[in-house]
Formats: structure tokens, C-alpha cells, sequence
């Protein structure tokens, strides 16, 4: 005597199982889809405040000040590690552009574009892995902005 093992699903029941599967993963999705856009809103204003705050401080602080604002700000960001190294360029340039620098970029030695420029800086500020990133770009980016000053003005 033998036992048929076969599967007894009926056409209906496996279009319901489909249906029931292709829902779940729309509903998952749009859930994904849902959080993705509220981090992304609530990042950009988190950015968008640092912005402001940067460059109120970059009014009333000296170039080294807009560096150390940086490395203190880059402490305490809630934000991805990637997403922080990447904005500190940016907010750097913000703190500079607040007021004239055109002194201290004067001040600066003409043979700095190197990976080494800042080098000293950071280490003397005692760098962590969080924020030694973040302190190479500040620098990177005041190398940058006084290049750019002091070829506006040497052009005059």
C-alpha cells in the first residue's frame, strides 16, 4: 500500500500565499521608505543649524578658532561618521567666509598645499579616531580658502 506524499495546495491557496508576501514586502518598504525620508528631513535641519552656528562663531573667532569649533562640533555629531567627515569641509568654509582673513592668510607660509600642512596643528590637538578626519579637512579647506583669497587679492 502506498502513501501519496504529494502536496495538496490548490492553485488559489498559493496566488493568496503570493498576494499575502508581495503586501507584506510593499508594506516593508514603504515603512523603509517612510523612516528614510524623516532622517533624511531631520539631518538636513541638523546641518542646517550647525551651518548657522558656525557662521556666528566664525564672526568672532580667529581662523585656529573655526578649526577648534570644528573639532568640537565633530565630537558631539549624532550624524554618521561619513556623512560628519564630509561636512566638516563645508562648515569649515562657512566659519571662514564669516569675516575678512585676509591677514592671517598673508601670514600663512606660501609652501603649504602639502598632506603635511595642519599636521603639527592636529596632532597638538590630541586627534581621536572621531575626530583626526575632521581635522586634516578643516585644515584642507583653510589651505584652500587662503589660496583663494590671496590670488584675489594678488591679482588686484
Amino acid at each position: 500500500m502506498s502513501v501519496d506524499h504529494t502536496s495538496k495546495t490548490t492553485p488559489a491557496s498559493k496566488r493568496a500565499f503570493t498576494l499575502g508576501l508581495v503586501a507584506f514586502m510593499a508594506v516593508g518598504s514603504a515603512a523603509l521608505a517612510g523612516f528614510a525620508v524623516y532622517n533624511y528631513h531631520r539631518s538636513n535641519a541638523y546641518l542646517k543649524r550647525v551651518l548657522v552656528d558656525m557662521r556666528r562663531t566664525g564672526a568672532r573667532t580667529t581662523a585656529e578658532g573655526c578649526v577648534d569649533h570644528i573639532l568640537a562640533w565633530r565630537k558631539t555629531c549624532p550624524l554618521s561618521r561619513v556623512l560628519c567627515d564630509n561636512f566638516a569641509p563645508r562648515a569649515m568654509k562657512i566659519c571662514l567666509q564669516a569675516r575678512d582673513r585676509t591677514g592671517y592668510c598673508r601670514s600663512l607660509p606660501p609652501l603649504r598645499g602639502t598632506t603635511r600642512f595642519g599636521y603639527r596643528d592636529c596632532v597638538a590637538r590630541k586627534m581621536t579616531r572621531k575626530t583626526r578626519n575632521a581635522c586634516a579637512a578643516a585644515f584642507r579647506m583653510l589651505d584652500q580658502y587662503c589660496r583663494g583669497i590671496t590670488a584675489k587679492r594678488g591679482s588686484r
